[in-house]
């Protein structure tokens, strides 16, 4: 009866909680730099565009620390942890 309970008390919970609206006043920006987050479930890169009237990361990234060459690509992904 125990697990039949807190399944009832979970699918009570999350029936309630998916109507929580989430930036509900967020109004989008005119300028800016989209970013992205990539996710594999154990690192996180954030993943931006190579070229960008703020920045042009194929001038500031050395080639000996990436794969490949970052001019011929339009986004870059800047991640951290283990190389392998």
């Amino acid at each position: 009866a125990l697990p039949l309970v807190f399944v009832a008390l979970l699918w009570i919970s999350s029936a309630i909680l998916m109507r929580v609206a989430v930036n509900a006043n967020h109004v989008p920006v005119e300028k800016g730099v989209r970013v992205y987050v990539l996710s594999n479930g154990v690192h996180v890169d954030v993943v931006v565009p190579v070229r960008h009237d703020v920045i042009d990361w194929s001038k500031l990234v050395p080639a000996t620390h990436v794969r490949g060459d970052v001019s011929a690509h339009d986004y870059i992904a800047f991640g951290w942890g283990d190389r392998g």
